[in-house]
């Protein structure tokens, strides 16, 4: 039924119109109106059939970007619509995003890497300059049925991902080993996975209950997401740590930084010299960005790097170590 009303839509004047306006070569910027309610989402679902291209949605906020997504799934399958979601804390905030979050935004940055997808994105989640697609793509890892791989290397490529080694999965971001068996609590997954193995080669993936440990589900493959955007294991940190003067130290062990999970990571990592990238770096050249309301957008945008420049003020009078705030966000 869905369908047929995209198909409807894909043969009208107006979106024929549309179309050939996008298809020129070059950048072109285009302002619509009249689209009201899940007729946006529907012409989005069309666009995206007809032009092959990656989309980035990028609402007023988390209100409206929820149900967008929501949608835009019943137009567009689901495994090629993804949710760009913002930490939900501001640069120098103390705070640890959940790990949840973390891993559906990871999600949607791998999807702009390496497939065509539709990710809805909000003001904030788009404001924050994140790790670069490189570091990204060498702290993921694909596992599939048949393939051969060692377990310990498996296991020390979850530490350096950020995972914790448990003796039994219950939380997202925990790991644990025994025989044959690796499972695992991906951060982009709703549930925890098994993989058995046959020497090296991976026997079976499947999904399985936290509650009883019972089987749910055989799946083919598993994208192993880093826990974080920025990852710190002991060594690393410490090296973090040794480039800040003593008393930039004392300040940030005041504030518990060093304590697990390492709260505020996210802006201590490029503040101590780690590379940052504009969620720009992500998209491939041909996509087509959907601002809904630019107006609020801009205003969005503008309140988090204002309120990220308050804390950075707070941060001073702390005594911590400090970056320009255009080393962790991207402005309109």
């Amino acid at each position: 039924m869905l369908n047929q009303v995209t198909n409807r839509i894909s043969k009208t004047r107006p979106f024929r119109a549309l179309v050939d306006k996008l298809s020129v070569p070059g950048p072109v910027k285009l302002n619509l109106s009249g689209l009201t309610g899940s007729l946006l989402t529907a012409v989005i679902g069309a666009l995206f059939d007809e032009l092959d291209r990656t989309m980035v949605v990028v609402t007023p906020g988390d209100d409206t970007a929820v149900p967008v997504y929501s949608d835009l799934k019943h137009f567009i399958p689901k495994d090629q619509v993804y949710h760009l979601c913002s930490r939900g804390i501001f640069p120098f905030q103390m705070k640890t995003a959940y790990f949840e979050t973390s891993g559906t935004k990871l999600e949607a940055m791998y999807a702009l890497l390496e497939r065509k997808s539709v990710v809805v994105a909000t003001p904030h989640a788009v404001a924050e300059r994140t790790v670069p697609p490189g570091r990204l793509r060498e702290s993921t890892l694909l596992m599939r049925v048949g393939e051969e791989k060692d377990m310990r290397e498996i296991g020390g490529f979850l530490v350096d991902s950020g995972y914790k080694r448990v003796g039994m999965v219950e939380e997202v971001g925990d790991f644990a080993v025994r025989g044959g068996l690796i499972d695992i609590f991906p951060a982009s997954s709703e549930y925890p996975v098994r993989m058995e193995f046959f020497g090296d080669e991976i026997d079976s993936i499947r999904k399985f209950s936290v509650s009883n440990q019972r089987s749910l589900e055989n799946i083919e493959e598993i994208l192993l997401l880093p826990r974080r955007e920025f990852q710190a294991s002991e060594s690393q940190l410490q090296k973090m740590m040794s480039r800040f003067t003593d008393a930039q130290r004392d300040a940030l062990e005041e504030a518990l930084l060093i304590d697990d999970p390492l709260p505020g990571l996210e802006w201590l990592a490029p503040v101590s010299g780690e590379e940052t990238s504009p969620i720009n770096d992500y998209l491939p050249g041909d996509s087509l960005v959907i601002k809904i309301e630019p107006e609020a957008i801009e205003d969005g945008i503008r309140q988090f790097i204002e309120e990220g420049a308050e804390r950075r003020e707070q941060a001073e009078e702390a005594g911590w170590p400090l970056c320009s705030m255009e080393k962790l966000t991207l402005d309109y």
